[in-house]
């Protein structure tokens, strides 16, 4: 929505064009020649800047009021366009509802009155006032401007009467040129009312026109996926990024979480992995590892193992090795499982109960039983694996007599 200076700026100008229109109108409508002097004068103070004394004269002019209409009408307008210019919005307001309680304005007059009523309606958040002065603007303006109907379909959004935004919207849409505000109003309209395909579809239109706004393209990402379209809100993303889209990184990680918790953690690891290569997202330890448990949340337990490879190297500590060792572990490759415990153990872990279980039973499985009872040992010294490890090392010693 335009701001408040725009009406003050609209407004002024208005007013400059329409005071000699009113000294000219028909006989019945024409202000009288002393009241249009007197009005011309506070017009160019007003243009001065001068409010003091464009203030002084317009109280002189209230004290003493004509009783014709008319120029009832532009006095009380000419007080509001002060008001106006010195930001007092309810005062201007006031008057311009006199102004127009009239009924003796020129239609143009009449039509800029209504305008100004509505937008400081909606600048003050009156938004059942603002509809029932767009809705009189509609019926006496010529052509009403895109403005209008953007402005009534924002206030039935603001009052939650969603339904009857759209028709004002579409208007809007369909009979003047491309306005984001007007496309992304229609939106979150179809959006609260739940109509996500209607809601794609402008989306859809969004990223025919300004293709280049990332944002358009996670949206409509984000709203196939609450219509369960997977394919479809993949491709959007992937052709985001071959587009080379500034999608920024939190972005895409939020996406690749909203995938996780919908259970496609295999969706997830493409986008992520496809984000690593268009340089979307920092390939650093927490991202890396993300992508590891992505992949063993979808059973890839060789392509987590790379993941996991690639983390370890941004690691402070040994926790992604253990993680490898227990992988190599599973896959019973316990040479390989002994050589990341080891690692994990070299550059520091919490878990030292786990990793030592781990090594004594691969060196076990390797047929290397004096090892396996030296890890077996050291696993005997914590709590956790204390009852596991004596158990195996009474199972050696049996195997062994």
């Amino acid at each position: 929505m335009k701001t408040i200076q725009y009406i003050l700026l609209i407004s002024v100008f208005l007013y400059a064009a329409l005071l000699p229109e009113a000294w000219a109108g028909e006989a019945g409508d024409a202000i009288s020649m002393s009241t249009f002097k007197r009005l011309t004068i506070v017009e160019r103070l007003l243009s001065q800047q001068k409010y003091t004394e464009a203030q002084s004269k317009i109280t002189d002019i209230l004290n003493n009021l004509p009783s014709k209409l008319a120029d009832r009408a532009y006095i009380y307008q000419t007080q509001a366009m002060l008001y106006l210019y010195q930001e007092q919005y309810d005062l201007a307001k006031k008057y311009l509802l006199l102004s127009y309680q009239q009924h003796a304005l020129t239609e143009k007059s009449n039509v800029s009155v209504v305008q100004i009523l509505a937008d400081l309606s909606m600048h003050s958040g009156d938004y059942k006032q603002a509809i029932t002065y767009l809705k009189e603007y509609l019926k006496i303006a010529e052509k009403p401007t895109r403005r209008i109907y953007l402005s009534l379909g924002v206030a039935y959004y603001q009052l939650k009467e969603f339904k009857n935004a759209i028709s004002p919207l579409k208007t809007a849409m369909q009979n003047f040129e491309e306005d984001k505000a007007v496309h992304t109003t229609l939106f979150s309209v179809y959006y609260e009312l739940k109509q996500l395909d209607n809601a794609a579809a402008v989306l859809e239109g969004m990223i025919k026109i300004w293709s280049g706004e990332s944002k358009y393209w996670i949206q409509l990402a984000s709203i196939y996926l609450q219509q369960k379209k997977y394919d479809q809100s993949l491709e959007v993303m992937q052709l985001a990024f071959t587009q080379n889209m500034l999608i920024k990184e939190n972005e895409v990680l939020q996406f690749v979480y909203t995938l996780y918790e919908k259970g496609l953690p295999y969706k997830g690891a493409l986008i992520l992995n496809e984000a690593f290569q268009h340089k979307r997202v920092e390939e650093n330890h927490k991202n890396l590892t993300l992508l590891a448990t992505l992949y063993i949340d979808a059973r890839e337990n060789k392509k987590a193992l790379d993941s996991f490879k690639k983390s370890a190297d941004y690691s402070k500590d040994g926790k992604d090795n253990l993680y490898i060792a227990q992988i190599y572990y599973d896959r019973e490759e316990f040479q390989h499982t002994i050589d990341y415990a080891q690692r994990a153990l070299d550059k520091g872990i919490r878990k030292l109960a786990d990793a030592y279980m781990l090594m004594a039973v691969s060196f076990y499985d390797l047929n290397n039983k004096k090892k396996a009872k030296d890890y077996l040992l050291k696993a005997s010294r914590f709590d956790k694996t204390r009852q596991i490890s004596l158990q195996w090392l009474e199972l050696i010693e049996r195997s062994d007599g």
